[in-house]
């Protein structure tokens, strides 16, 4: 079942009556560390994502994804620089959730999550 049907059996109209209105105050409020990691993400999209790419075609493999999102993790912390050491404690805070949380993990999933959104936009996934 799409979610356009799922909203239309719940009563909502399948067309918002706030779609015309622009997101761009919406869009501002991600964090900043969004604005630095989503444009990489989106140029190692077009560099990578072609139909020629059998990596990338008709599914990227795991491997494809690992190394672009290796390669803009390396990008975000040369240019976070100092800034980057603030992302250690979060560990230390929680420490319920181990070595994972904080630090370079934390910042390398989160710029997964966003290479992998873009993919599926790319591929016409809406959310």
């Amino acid at each position: 079942m799409s979610y356009l049907h799922y909203y239309e059996t719940m009563g909502y109209p399948s067309c918002s009556p706030i779609a015309g209105y622009s997101t761009e105050s919406l869009e501002s409020m991600y964090p900043n560390i969004y604005h630095m990691i989503h444009p990489k993400v989106r140029h190692m999209c077009m560099m990578m994502d072609t139909p020629n790419n059998p990596e990338m075609y008709p599914c990227p493999s795991k491997e494809a994804i690992e190394r672009m999102a290796d390669h803009i993790h390396m990008q975000v912390v040369s240019e976070m620089g100092g800034e980057y050491d603030n992302w250690a404690p979060m560990s230390q805070q929680y420490p319920e959730y181990g070595e994972g949380f904080g630090g370079s993990s934390f910042l390398r999933d989160i710029i997964s999550i966003i290479l992998i959104r873009e993919l599926l936009f790319r591929r016409g996934h809406r959310f």
